[in-house]
């Protein structure tokens, strides 16, 4: 972990996640940077509409907001590097920008926004914003309040390989030494489409030294079953996939994770199927080959 963005409309949700990116950071080694976006305002013209920027005193106005804040959070803890950024446009427009520009390794929102651009993410974008992104993203929940996270939990399909989501999920987990407790909740009309004994092999191998506790359970609700295992197992912080095709959204015609989003009162870590991280490795790799 070296770098994460935390996105702000200054709302109390927006606040609160704020708050537990700062406190979270120096257990992960890493950097914080601010982030607030400003609306772009649309003129309507007669047959041609155009987007006028806004004014640079405005930027100047939430930039302070953002320096101020900053240097309250610097007051709690010297050692913790924090910087910050305004950005003109939908958050859902700029994110993998912002990203890829900061080399970003994780993004923490909150769960809803007062009046601003975390509100509107949240009634209309906020699946979208977690399944387009190109780097994990931390969803706190309102309530929710930073505290030491001892136990993750990853909730996978036990279909689709894993390794390239473990990949993302051991960085995070390993500097908290958090145990990990990868499980599954199978319904009667799941499909069994890989051998969950041979997809478990496949994890031990490529992480030996890694000691997690596999379990299984049976419900009819996926949502409800991974609820009762965080529960039951003193669970800080759940972790899902989101791939393309969602798997989940296919067998239960929902979106898993949005609805875990709303429901859910600890920390959801959304884990993308391709992070640019692994796709610059990749293209790097095959750029030498080639060579």
């Amino acid at each position: 972990m070296k770098t994460i963005l935390a996105l702000t409309d200054f709302s109390d949700h927006a606040t609160n996640a704020v708050r537990y990116a700062v406190a979270l950071a120096p257990h992960l080694n890493a950097r914080l940077v601010l982030v607030h976006a400003i609306a772009l305002e649309i003129i309507e013209v007669p047959g041609n509409p155009f987007v006028r920027l806004p004014d640079v005193r405005l930027e100047n106005y939430y930039t302070d907001i953002l320096q101020h804040q900053a240097a309250q959070y610097q007051l709690q803890n010297k050692d913790l590097e924090i910087q910050t950024q305004c950005v003109h446009g939908p958050i859902g427009a700029v994110l993998n920008n912002l990203i890829q520009e900061n080399q970003a390794d994780l993004v923490v929102m909150g769960t809803r926004g007062a009046s601003t651009f975390l509100k509107k993410l949240w009634g209309t974008q906020s699946a979208g914003l977690m399944k387009e992104a190109c780097c994990p993203v931390l969803v706190i929940p309102a309530n929710s309040r930073y505290r030491p996270i001892q136990n993750i939990a990853y909730a996978s399909d036990f279909e689709t390989r894993q390794i390239s989501f473990l990949k993302q999920l051991l960085p995070f987990a390993e500097p908290l030494n958090a145990g990990l407790y990868i499980f599954n909740v199978k319904n009667d009309d799941q499909l069994d489409l890989v051998a969950d004994t041979q997809l478990l092999h496949e994890i031990d191998r490529t992480f030996p030294r890694n000691n997690f506790s596999y379990s299984q359970l049976q419900d009819q609700d996926v949502v409800t079953g991974i609820q009762q295992f965080v529960h039951d197992n003193n669970i800080d912080l759940l972790a899902v996939c989101v791939h393309k095709p969602d798997i989940l959204e296919k067998i239960f015609h929902t979106s898993v994770s949005r609805e875990l989003a709303f429901q859910s009162n600890i920390p959801l870590l959304t884990l993308p199927d391709k992070p640019y991280h692994h796709r610059k490795a990749e293209t790097t790799t095959s750029t030498n080959q080639e060579r």
